[in-house]
C-alpha cells in the first residue's frame, strides 16, 4: 500500500499515545495540560551528582555520551539488573555503572549485598561491557570498584 502525505497526516492526527523512543522524530498531538517538570526524573542525589559529573566528562570529550537506566539485564532465575548509567567512551568502550551512596558518618559505601551480586552476576554474563559501582567519598571525589569476569586480568 502506498501512502500519500494526506494519508500520513490523517494516520498521525489519529495517534493519541506519546512514543518513548528519542528516535523518533515525528510530532504527536498533545492534549493541553500543565506539565510538571521534574529534572531529577528519578534519580537520587547521588545519580544526580554523577549526572553532572558525566556531563562534564562529555563536554571535554572524554565520553561520548551516557544514558540513565536505559538498558536492563535478565540475570539468573529471571532476575533483573538496571543499572543506573550506560556510557560511551571517547574509545568506543561500554561501561555500565551503579551509583552508590556514600555515607560521610560512618566513613562508608552504602551496598547491599543482594545489589553486589547482581553486578558480579552480570560482570559474569555479560563480559563484553565494563561493569563499575561507584561513589563520592568524604572528600568529594568519585571512587569506583570494578567487576571483572572469573578469570580475567
Amino acid at each position: 500500500m502506498n501512502w500519500t502525505e494526506e494519508d500520513l497526516k490523517q494516520h498521525l492526527a489519529k495517534r493519541t499515545t506519546k512514543c518513548k523512543s528519542p528516535f523518533v522524530i515525528e510530532e504527536m498531538p498533545v492534549k493541553a495540560k500543565a506539565i510538571k517538570l521534574d529534572l531529577s526524573d528519578g534519580k537520587n542525589k547521588s545519580e544526580i551528582a554523577f549526572e553532572q559529573h558525566l556531563e562534564m566528562q562529555k563536554r571535554s570529550g572524554l565520553i561520548d555520551g551516557y544514558g540513565f537506566e536505559c538498558m536492563t539485564f535478565v540475570l539468573a532465575d529471571g532476575s533483573r539488573f538496571t543499572p543506573d548509567f550506560f556510557i560511551i567512551h571517547a574509545s568506543g568502550s561500554v561501561e555500565l555503572v551503579d551509583v552508590k551512596a556514600f555515607f560521610k558518618n560512618q566513613q562508608k559505601v552504602h551496598v547491599e549485598e543482594a545489589a553486589m551480586v547482581r553486578v558480579k552476576v552480570a560482570a559474569e554474563l555479560y563480559p563484553w561491557f565494563i561493569w563499575t559501582q561507584t561513589w563520592k567519598d568524604e572528600t568529594g571525589e568519585w571512587r569506583s570498584r570494578q567487576f571483572l569476569p572469573r578469570g580475567a586480568k
